[in-house]
């Protein structure tokens, strides 16, 4: 889903010494396209964090009113 090379993203999860500001923008980026909310630190009175925006349950069903024979699986 980022696009990235696994050996670069293993190392961006192993390595806390050198960050790849490219690897770290591109798993930001994925996380926003699939509902992923990042919080800036006060937001709310609150510390930074993660919000999920919508369900993963809601992002890959289908609509009722889209069902029909060509989606159905």
């Amino acid at each position: 889903m980022t696009g990235v090379d696994p050996l670069a993203l293993a190392k961006a999860e192993n390595d806390a010494e050198e960050r790849n500001f490219a690897v770290a923008e591109a798993i930001e980026k994925a996380f926003r396209k699939n509902g992923v909310a990042f919080i800036e630190d006060g937001e709310n009175g609150f510390g930074p964090g993660v919000r999920l925006l919508r369900s993963s349950e809601q992002r890959r069903s289908i609509r009722p009113e889209d069902l029909n024979s060509a989606n159905d699986g």
